[in-house]
């Protein structure tokens, strides 16, 4: 089934690249399938400079500080407690643009993974 093997080394590179902090079981059959990666030497940013600014600022609302963390958790792939926490910046702050959005596209994550 060589078909087959490629696509499953295509699917595993692309996974590989699209995630921040691969776990070690993506890793290991990385490994096993001969397929090259970069092991990193430090671990990426948990919050990007604009978020941080957000947190520590004296204006921020805790309905800021919620949706950076969401957002944190979503780009790491924690879509379900991404939501939890969408959830309560929204009730925090329910017209508040930036979390609605987000909230309708973590709401889609979840409902696509529970689907699958």
């Amino acid at each position: 089934y060589p078909a087959e093997a490629e696509e499953i080394k295509r699917e595993v590179g692309v996974k590989l690249s699209l995630t921040h902090v691969p776990p070690y079981g993506l890793l290991k059959l990385a490994d096993i399938l001969g397929i090259e990666f970069d092991e990193w030497k430090e671990a990426p940013k948990l919050f990007l400079d604009k978020a941080c600014e957000v947190m520590v600022n004296d204006k921020s609302q805790p309905a800021d500080i919620l949706r950076e963390v969401a957002l944190v958790l979503e780009r790491y792939g924690d879509f379900e407690n991404a939501l939890r926490v969408m959830t309560r910046a929204l009730e925090l702050r329910p017209s508040g643009p930036a979390i609605l959005a987000a909230h309708e596209r973590l709401t889609a994550k979840v409902g696509g993974q529970k689907s699958d």
